[in-house]
C-alpha cells in the first residue's frame, strides 16, 4: 500500500521552521471515543498531512509528479526575493495551481458522482474530446497539460503578509470564491467570469488570482513581472484563512505552534452558520459517503439511502453551499472591484 499525498510535502514544508518537517493541523471530522472533537496539533509532520493509503493507485508518487512540484516549490520560495520571473516560471505556477485544484478528495468526489449522475447533470467542457463525466484522472491530466492557461489569463497578485497573524492552508489550498449568486454560475468548475482563487504559499504570502472583468488587474499574460503588495491589516489575513476552512475536506494547517488558531477559526466560522454541518461536512465513514453517493445515482429509494444515505448527502450539500453563503470582507480585494464589468473580456480569450 502506497500513502500518497494528495498535498505535497514539499508545499506543506514552506509552513514548516527551517529544516524540519512539521505544521500545525486541526481535523475538521476526527472525535475520540466519547464523541468530542479532538484538538488540534501544534506540531504535526508533513508526511501523515493531507495523505491516504493508495488514493490514486500510487500514480501521485510517480517521479513526473514529484519533479513537478519541487520546481513549484522552488519558485514559490524565489517569489519571496523576487517578483520577475521567465515563461517557464510563470507556467509552473499556473500548472501546480490547477492540479493542485483538482489533486484532492473533493475533486475526486465530485468527478466521481458526475460519472454517475452521467446524462442528468451537464458535463460539457471547452474540450470537444473531453466531458466532467469522463473521470477524475482525466480531467487531472487535462488540466495539468492544457487547462492551466486560463489561469494565466486571470489578474496574478502576491500578497506579501507583514502582520502578526499568518496565512494558513488545508486540505484544499486553492480556495475558490465568487462573486455572483449560485445561480449566475453555469458551472463553478469550468467558469472563469467572477471567479477568485486564494492560494497561500508560505505563512507570509498568499497568490490572489482575480477575474480581469470583474476587478481591475490585467490578465498575467505574456508578462512575467507579477505584481505584489504588502498589507499589514490582520482582519483581511483573517478573513483569507476563513476561506481556507471553508474550502478544506477534512484537515487545514498552519506554522508551528498555531493549532488553537485553527480551532478558534473553526468555531468562529460555526457560529456563523445554522449547525456545524456547514463546516464540517460529513464526518463520518468515508465508505458509508462512497455508498451514499452511489445509491443516490439509481436507488434513492432504497430503505439503507433513505435511513442513512440522504442525511450523508445533505450534510455534503450544506459544507458545499457555505462559500456561497459567506461574504468575505478582504479589504485590499473589495478596492480592487470594477464599478462595471467588462463584458467580453472571456469572449476574446482562447485556450
Amino acid at each position: 500500500m502506497v500513502n500518497e499525498h494528495y498535498v505535497p510535502q514539499s508545499y506543506l514544508r514552506l509552513l514548516a521552521p527551517p529544516n524540519e518537517s512539521l505544521i500545525s493541523r486541526y481535523s475538521l471530522v476526527e472525535t475520540h471515543e466519547g464523541g468530542d472533537y479532538r484538538t488540534a496539533y501544534n506540531r504535526y509532520p508533513t508526511k501523515k498531512a493531507a495523505s491516504t493509503e493508495d488514493f490514486a493507485d500510487g500514480w501521485l508518487e510517480q517521479n513526473e509528479i514529484n519533479q513537478m512540484e519541487n520546481a513549484a516549490k522552488q519558485t514559490f520560495e524565489k517569489l519571496q526575493e523576487t517578483t520577475v520571473l521567465d515563461k517557464e516560471g510563470i507556467a509552473t505556477i499556473s500548472q501546480f495551481v490547477m492540479f493542485q485544484g483538482d489533486r484532492t478528495p473533493l475533486a475526486r468526489r465530485h468527478y466521481q458522482v458526475r460519472r454517475l449522475l452521467g446524462d442528468h447533470v451537464d458535463n460539457t467542457t471547452n474540450w470537444d474530446d473531453l466531458t466532467l463525466a469522463d473521470g477524475w484522472e482525466e480531467i487531472l491530466v487535462r488540466n495539468a497539460a492544457e487547462g492551466h492557461e486560463q489561469l494565466q489569463h486571470m489578474g496574478w497578485l502576491l500578497v506579501k503578509n507583514d502582520s502578526d497573524t499568518p496565512f494558513i492552508t488545508s486540505d484544499n489550498p486553492s480556495a475558490q470564491y465568487f462573486a455572483r449568486d449560485l445561480e449566475a454560475i453555469e458551472n463553478s468548475n469550468t467558469q472563469a467570469e467572477g471567479r477568485e482563487i486564494y492560494f497561500p504559499i508560505g505563512q507570509d504570502h498568499l497568490f490572489v488570482f482575480l477575474d480581469p472583468s470583474r476587478f481591475e488587474l490585467t490578465g498575467q499574460y505574456p508578462n512575467t513581472k507579477i505584481d505584489k503588495i504588502t498589507i499589514s491589516d490582520p482582519a483581511d489575513i483573517h478573513e483569507v484563512n476563513q476561506l481556507q476552512v471553508l474550502s478544506a475536506s477534512r484537515e487545514i494547517f498552519g506554522p508551528v505552534g498555531y493549532g488553537d488558531y485553527l480551532e478558534e477559526i473553526v468555531d468562529e466560522l460555526i457560529l456563523e452558520f445554522p449547525n456545524e454541518t456547514y463546516i464540517r461536512g460529513y464526518t463520518g465513514d468515508l465508505g458509508r459517503l462512497q455508498l451514499a453517493y452511489s445509491l443516490a445515482a439509481g436507488f434513492a429509494n432504497s430503505p439503507w439511502y433513505r435511513k442513512y444515505g440522504k442525511p450523508i448527502i445533505n450534510a455534503e450539500q450544506k459544507e458545499a453551499h457555505a462559500i456561497w453563503e459567506h461574504d468575505h470582507d478582504i479589504g485590499f480585494v473589495h478596492e480592487l472591484r470594477r464599478d462595471e464589468p467588462i463584458t467580453d473580456y472571456w469572449d476574446n480569450i482562447t485556450v
